[in-house]
Protein backbone atom coordinates (compact mmCIF):
# COMPACT_ATOMS: atom_id res chain seq x y z
CA UNK A 1 0.00 0.00 0.00
CA UNK A 2 2.07 2.75 -1.08
CA UNK A 3 -0.38 5.49 -2.29
CA UNK A 4 -1.56 5.80 1.74
CA UNK A 5 -2.26 9.57 1.23
CA UNK A 6 -4.80 8.96 -1.44
CA UNK A 7 -6.72 6.10 0.40
CA UNK A 8 -6.99 8.88 3.70
CA UNK A 9 -8.23 11.54 1.37
CA UNK A 10 -10.70 9.23 -0.23
CA UNK A 11 -11.77 8.36 2.99
CA UNK A 12 -12.08 11.92 4.45
CA UNK A 13 -14.00 12.50 1.16
CA UNK A 14 -16.24 9.84 1.97
CA UNK A 15 -16.69 10.58 5.80
CA UNK A 16 -17.51 14.52 4.81
CA UNK A 17 -19.98 12.84 1.89
CA UNK A 18 -22.08 10.82 4.60
CA UNK A 19 -21.94 13.54 6.94
CA UNK A 20 -23.50 16.07 4.66
CA UNK A 21 -25.58 13.58 3.07
CA UNK A 22 -27.04 12.41 6.52
CA UNK A 23 -27.69 15.63 8.06
CA UNK A 24 -29.38 16.69 4.73
CA UNK A 25 -31.40 13.33 4.75
CA UNK A 26 -32.17 13.88 8.20
CA UNK A 27 -33.57 17.68 8.05
CA UNK A 28 -35.93 16.34 5.19
CA UNK A 29 -36.81 13.09 7.18
CA UNK A 30 -38.32 15.46 10.27
CA UNK A 31 -39.72 18.29 8.03
CA UNK A 32 -42.38 15.71 6.13
CA UNK A 33 -42.48 13.73 9.33
CA UNK A 34 -43.07 16.83 11.65
CA UNK A 35 -44.56 19.73 9.25
CA UNK A 36 -43.32 22.80 11.28
CA UNK A 37 -45.22 25.86 11.19
CA UNK A 38 -43.10 28.35 10.33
Amino acid sequence: MGDGDSGDELFFVHAATWCVMSKILRVEFFQRVIPTNH
